[in-house]
């Protein structure tokens, strides 16, 4: 379910990035299924920082070529947004 999510993700962040006009309206459904996993992976804060690496060095090597910086990136919302899970 959680590769489904993040696979899904990808796919909709280019096919909607190809059919926006609007350049500054940029779709996050990467980051958005970030989000939607980490209720599945709550209890293992380490698979999910993983995922949040590996995710954002593929989304590096597939949309920006840019080194690094998304990996890193991903990363550091991934710790975010476990800080800011409400049910601590």
């Amino acid at each position: 379910m959680i590769l489904l999510f993040i696979i899904i993700s990808f796919y909709l962040e280019g096919i909607i990035s190809k059919l926006n006009d609007i350049s500054f309206l940029i779709p996050l459904f990467t980051f958005s299924s970030l989000i939607l996993i980490y209720p599945y992976l709550k209890n293992s804060k380490k698979d999910y920082y993983l995922i949040c690496f590996i995710t954002g060095f593929i989304y590096d090597n597939v949309y920006t070529n840019t080194l690094m910086l998304n990996a890193i990136l991903f990363l550091l919302f991934g710790y975010i947004i476990s800080k800011i899970d409400v049910e601590n």
